[in-house]
């Protein structure tokens, strides 16, 4: 079930295109703090960029994306369509259900649905380990840095750390 909080997290972060800066800076957080993010659209470039050309190809990235993950981050702005595809895909498939803003419709009223006013109180519920602030801001790193950072979280569950 999705009453208990999750050992180790796999995080859809679902958010409008227009605010992937803002859900990088998040997902640079959540590696950080030894976690895995999924959403291929936040943390690699080459993705976002095959996306815009290729729709399609884009919508099965994000569903295998949101297969891979534990739970979804919703960064809810009371705008978009996509974000709440995403949220509802997210909440069919029994995922933990984390929403930042407001509440989406009727759905977001459910009480598996877990609401924080601010990604800093998600962040101190949910992330084990503080982020750094010194550490390179997600958007600079390059594709390889972004790689690395979240293969050693997969490395580390691999082998049962």
């Amino acid at each position: 079930g999705t009453d208990r909080k999750p050992l180790s997290l796999k995080v859809y972060i679902a958010a409008r295109s227009a605010r992937r800066e803002k859900a990088q800076d998040i997902a640079r957080r959540i590696v950080l703090a030894h976690q895995v993010v999924t959403s291929r659209w936040v943390t690699d470039d080459a993705v976002w960029q095959a996306g815009k050309a290729d729709p399609e190809g884009a919508a099965m990235t994000d569903l295998d994306d949101m297969e891979r993950a534990n739970g979804c981050l919703h960064l809810y702005d009371g705008q978009g369509v996509g974000n709440l595809i995403e949220f509802g895909y997210m909440l069919k498939a029994g995922k933990w259900l984390w929403v930042v803003g407001g509440r989406a419709g009727p759905f977001g009223h459910l009480r598996r649905v877990v609401h924080f006013p601010t990604v800093d109180e998600w962040a101190a519920e949910y992330l084990r380990k503080p982020a750094l602030k010194r550490s390179k801001p997600w958007a600079s790193m390059s594709p390889a840095e972004r790689l690395t950072a979240q293969s050693s979280r997969v490395v580390r569950e691999r082998a049962g750390e």
